[in-house]
């Protein structure tokens, strides 16, 4: 039977939060366009034989109905009613019952019962059940526990929805629905607060639910299997159990998950699965293999999430988005999402005494500066449901100095760790680590942070050497030269407004648009990045600009699946002290570095050894072998760890990486060591940048 069709806003979430013309300004238009991406893919889907969309319709307007009253919560209420009135209006009053106070619940983590939060355990009623029937009433009762006590999902609840007819595809679908909900209804209550702090007086214009004009099926109108209701499993889903030991608390060492439902086998992705991954090193991963069983919300959730966390053009600093993804896994209580980010968060701030405060006393009671207190109660706050972020946390950051952008980006990143918390803790389950598959997450998603940045490697496009003579550069504004350990630039427009990272400063008045970078600092300007760079005494001026022609036709890069039979066992063997070598650049230059000592092993039966440089433990090879020829550059780097004082390594060549030059020809890597190519082939790790003509 046919809905009606009723004409939908098509920016929700602008419609929702009432957003100020300022706000609309800044939003991220990548993010607001995979936003409205995931809810295309959710409610206009290609396929929805595993999940019907009149479902989907029912089983959002109880979950908005728990978290907020609020205009989200209303659409999906006018879209349930329009697709079946009297499920949805049982459906209302069922959620009135079942409405409390979250996140609670409590931990499958012994060591962290300590914070185990008490609170109701719902169960559909009677009347709910038998108006909407077993599968919905099954799903309705998994919506309740993503919502309010996430941390308490486990493979019983899996198999409760199997037992009610849930395939393993419906049930992805499901919780990415529940998820992606959590996130779309934070965003829109937090980009309202922002509006209403710039223009008090906006409000949200009414916004009506755009429905399908009929039932959908199967992939491309065909449709569902024979002797099956829709949506229905013709047999039971596959339920997996792991012994793995869990983790004895939140940390920031490596963790493993394990998946509850089997994620597609490699050999089973199409081309529209692998358009769903986005990048094709995201096969060898189980949870993104899981995810791919819905394609279009995996494809829209991705390119979200790189827009929230890897675009730093401008906003909050990569570190503290990091810190609200903690924050928010930590009042969650997702232990895998938490390490994993506590991780990074410690990496891009240097701090991580302050990330283990998080960890252990939480959002509310650690002790932290005022900014990052501040951002963390936040976050905490916007996670809470019914969603507890108010007006003052919001003027608290702007007192703090945090722009409505930067403000905007502590919104967006809490608000999709609402959605990625959900997702892992109701697909799977964390284990203890290391594990060679958390390893490879964790490698995998630092490579795809550093390619995919947006002034990541292929960005450079030149290294100018300078002197004291001020002269103009092919690809920077301004006049630049070096002077005093310094790179110094003039006549620059916009250097009074410019953002300035790692020591750079504005000098000789903001008038006279001077700014003066040491080593390493840098500076945004006309979409650009300078950075000043070092060699010696020689200084230069490098420069990123991520619409040249060379970043805009990256399209990823080659990385061969991962094969535990390339993690070597080796020897490391210290060098006497003082030993050196002369190291050669790609440029010619040379120069004596000194040499931390070897790494003995055996590849196809030959013993082979290549030098390290590093210190204490931490070692770095470069190495080039026979499957590198032809290539541009022929060398690759590998990071090891091993014992100080020598003794048993492993060399994971899973976790070679291409150079930096691999990228842009404008960098100047240092070249293998002599005696470190090697006459064996390593088809493992990174092996080729991928460029589309």
């Amino acid at each position: 039977m046919s809905t009606p069709v009723i004409t939908r806003t098509p920016d929700l979430v602008a419609a929702w939060a009432g957003i100020a013309p300022a706000v609309a300004a800044e939003r991220r238009p990548q993010t607001r366009e995979q936003t409205r991406a995931s809810h295309e893919a959710l409610f206009e889907p290609l396929d929805d034989t595993a999940f019907p969309v009149r479902e989907r319709w029912l089983v959002a307007s109880f979950a908005t109905a728990l978290t907020a009253g609020d205009a989200v919560a209303r659409y999906y209420a006018a879209g349930a009613t329009a697709v079946d009135q009297p499920a949805a209006a049982v459906i209302a009053e069922e959620a009135k019952s079942a409405w409390a106070r979250g996140p609670y619940g409590r931990y499958a983590e012994a060591e962290l019962s300590r914070l185990d939060a008490e609170g109701p355990r719902y169960q559909p009623s009677q009347t709910l059940s038998q108006a909407v029937g077993r599968r919905l009433a099954a799903a309705l009762e998994h919506t309740h526990l993503l919502v309010l006590r996430p941390r308490e999902a486990d493979s019983q609840a899996i198999r409760r929805l199997s037992a009610a007819g849930w395939s393993a595809d419906g049930i992805v679908t499901l919780s990415q629905l529940v998820a992606f909900l959590s996130y779309e209804q934070r965003v829109a209550h937090g980009l309202r607060l922002i509006s209403e702090l710039q223009a008090p007086h906006a409000g949200a214009p009414a916004s009506e639910p755009r429905l399908p004009s009929a039932g959908l099926s199967g992939p491309d109108g065909k449709p569902a299997a024979a002797g099956s209701a829709p949506g229905q499993s013709a047999q039971p889903t596959e339920v997996m159990e792991h012994t793995a030991p869990r983790p004895r608390g939140y940390t920031r060492e490596r963790l493993d998950w394990l998946p509850w439902l089997e994620p597609l086998a490699k050999e089973e992705l199409t081309e529209r699965h692998q358009r769903g991954l986005v990048d094709a090193s995201r096969a060898e991963s189980d949870y993104f293999r899981l995810l791919v069983r819905d394609p279009e919300v995996l494809r829209a959730r991705t390119l979200a999430d790189k827009d929230i966390f890897y675009n730093t053009t401008a906003g909050l600093p990569r570190a503290e988005r990091e810190f609200v993804a903690v924050a928010t896994s930590r009042t969650n209580g997702c232990v895998f999402c938490a390490s994993v980010h506590a991780h990074f968060a410690a990496h891009y701030s240097n701090q991580p005494e302050l990330i283990d405060r998080l960890l252990e006393d939480g959002p509310e009671k650690a002790d932290l500066p005022e900014r990052w207190r501040l951002i963390a109660q936040t976050a905490a706050a916007l996670t809470r449901t019914p969603i507890g972020l108010t007006a003052a946390h919001v003027k608290g950051l702007a007192d703090m100095g945090l722009s409505s952008l930067e403000i905007a980006d502590v919104v967006h990143a809490a608000a999709f760790f609402n959605w990625a918390n959900r997702l892992m803790l109701s697909l799977g389950r964390v284990a203890a680590g290391p594990q060679a598959a958390s390893d490879r997450a964790h490698w995998q998603a630092r490579r795809e942070a550093y390619w995919g940045d947006r002034f990541g490697p292929t960005t450079l496009v030149g290294t100018w050497w300078l002197d004291s003579a001020p002269r103009r550069l092919p690809a920077a504004p301004g006049r630049w030269w070096s002077d005093g350990g310094r790179v110094l630039g003039a006549d620059l427009a916009d250097a009074a407004s410019a953002q300035l990272t790692d020591g750079a400063e504005l000098v000789a008045g903001g008038e006279t648009g001077r700014l003066a970078l040491p080593a390493g600092a840098g500076v945004e300007l006309d979409g650009k990045r300078l950075v000043a760079y070092a060699r010696g005494e020689a200084l230069a001026l490098r420069v990123l600009d991520p619409e040249s022609e060379r970043a805009r036709s990256f399209g990823g890069v080659e990385v061969a699946p991962w094969d535990s039979a390339w993690a070597v066992p080796a020897v490391f063997t210290p060098a006497p002290e003082g030993a050196a070598a002369d190291q050669e650049h790609v440029d010619g230059f040379t120069v004596r570095v000194p040499v931390a000592g070897s790494f003995d092993f055996e590849l196809e039966g030959r013993p082979l050894r290549l030098s390290a440089r590093g210190a204490g433990g931490r070692y770095h090879i470069v190495f080039g072998d026979s499957s590198n020829e032809g290539n541009s550059p022929p060398f690759r780097f590998l990071r090891v760890e091993a014992p100080a004082g020598g003794g048993a390594a492993v060399l994971d060549f899973n976790t070679a990486e291409l150079p930096p030059c691999a990228f842009s020809e404008h960098y100047l890597c240092p070249l293998p060591l002599p005696g470190n190519r090697l006459e064996v082939a390593i088809e493992a790790g990174e092996l080729r940048p991928r460029w589309t003509a």
